[in-house]
């Protein structure tokens, strides 16, 4: 197999023009995403990535060929609530009022038992070891929103950073304040902004949230004001930033335009995720398919 990973950089409509970018316009990256390319069995892979799952060759090829013992990536998942009720939440963390013992089958999973929970000192010291032994990437993830407990979440971040392994967030972005924002681009946090329609009105439809997202204008769409927040604090380095949409009929119609928005305006990728039907996506079935 051959293996090859590449930086593309693409010049903006605006310098090519001759014209001088305001010094506010550097929130947007002019160049194309970060691209992760490989050639396996003659098949050409040409994906747009983010920083922490941008592998060099050296390690992608001592990964499969000597099947390492300890993954590249590990997923680290927090107990959080969330803020809004996505209709196709399998986890249904931010919507039932019902206590945990009477919350339906998740994905498989009876979580009418009680599970021992990790203590804030038991987690710093898997990412501690989880180094040691040579990963790389953690992946914090949440039941709910990881970031609902920003001072924790930013505790575990600076752990990781500090034994030189990278963090990935998905995130609803519901809780990032400019404050926030900058505050983990300090300790180097991947995070993958969650945005499913580029109309307010479908996107406010889909996440259901519990208080109306304030929309602003940004590089010609409206969007939450979180977001600006984020692309603004990693302005310098928007080669850590993604969107993602789940894939729903209520905003298949959008996709492609958001994808190129992201590409084209942000110059960061844009992530696509299926349903898995269990919670609210069970119930919402007759609108998301």
């Amino acid at each position: 197999a051959q293996y090859n990973l590449k930086w593309h950089q693409r010049q903006s409509r605006a310098t090519q023009a001759g014209s001088h970018r305001r010094s506010n316009d550097r929130a947007a990256s002019r160049r194309s995403p970060l691209t992760f390319e490989m050639i396996y069995q003659g098949v050409h892979f040409k994906l747009p990535t983010i920083e922490a799952y941008h592998f060099s060759p050296d390690q992608l090829k001592r990964f499969l060929s000597q099947g390492a013992a300890v993954p590249l990536t590990m997923d680290l998942n927090t107990s959080d609530r969330c803020p809004l009720r996505c209709i196709y939440c399998f986890t249904e963390a931010g919507g039932s009022d019902r206590p945990d013992h009477e919350a339906p089958d998740r994905y498989g999973v009876d979580i009418s038992k009680d599970f021992a929970r990790l203590t804030p000192e038991e987690i710093r010291e898997i990412i501690r070891q989880y180094a040691a032994l040579g990963g790389k990437i953690l992946f914090i993830c949440s039941e709910g929103e990881p970031l609902m407990n920003p001072k924790r979440f930013l505790e575990y971040a600076r752990v990781a950073r500090e034994v030189g392994v990278k963090v990935v967030v998905f995130t609803n972005m519901v809780t990032v304040t400019a404050e926030l924002a900058r505050a983990l681009c300090a300790e180097g946090v991947n995070i993958v902004c969650k945005l499913e329609h580029l109309d307010p009105l479908v996107n406010e439809a889909i996440l259901n949230p519990k208080r109306p997202l304030t929309y602003v204008p940004y590089r010609g769409q409206m969007v939450p004001q979180q977001l600006v927040n984020i692309l603004e604090a990693y302005q310098d380095h928007p080669e850590r930033l993604a969107l993602s949409s789940m894939m729903t009929a209520m905003n298949a119609d959008g996709l492609l335009d958001m994808r190129r928005w992201a590409y084209d305006e942000l110059g960061i990728a844009h992530f696509l995720k299926k349903v898995y039907w269990f919670g609210f996506a069970n119930e919402h079935k007759t609108q998301l398919v």
